[in-house]
């Protein structure tokens, strides 16, 4: 239940908050944005190289990765000047800009498949 949890912290904190104010949330924030960082770095990653089909990764966490790219944008930019890593969360960032596009001209799938029957 660790990344469940991770979301929560992150999705309670301002968008595109600084670096030096996530700190003020605590250690637990700094953690809970890495873990979700990591844990879609790789989905990203399989997308990219076409090994996780794109519509696949995207319906199963496009809504959750678009809103975590979009509050984490920020700390991720700061992480990587403060450590001179331009690469940090690079394919977490790639995949959430791919899932805002889709996310918002789609249709979510619980309206769009209201009527389906297996």
């Amino acid at each position: 239940m660790i990344l469940p949890n991770r979301w929560r912290c992150c999705g309670r904190c301002p968008t595109a908050s600084p670096w030096p104010k996530c700190g003020l949330w605590g250690r637990g924030y700094h953690q809970a944005a890495l873990t979700v960082c990591t844990s879609f770095e790789t989905m990203g990653l399989l997308a990219y190289k076409r090994i996780a089909p794109m519509d696949l990764v995207l319906d199963l966490a496009g809504g959750i990765v678009s809103v975590m790219c979009r509050k984490l944008r920020r700390w991720n930019e700061d992480i990587r000047a403060e450590q001179s890593q331009p690469s940090f969360a690079e394919w977490f960032e790639w995949l959430g800009d791919q899932a805002l596009k889709r996310k918002t001209s789609a249709v979510p799938a619980h309206i769009k498949f209201r009527d389906w029957n297996p």
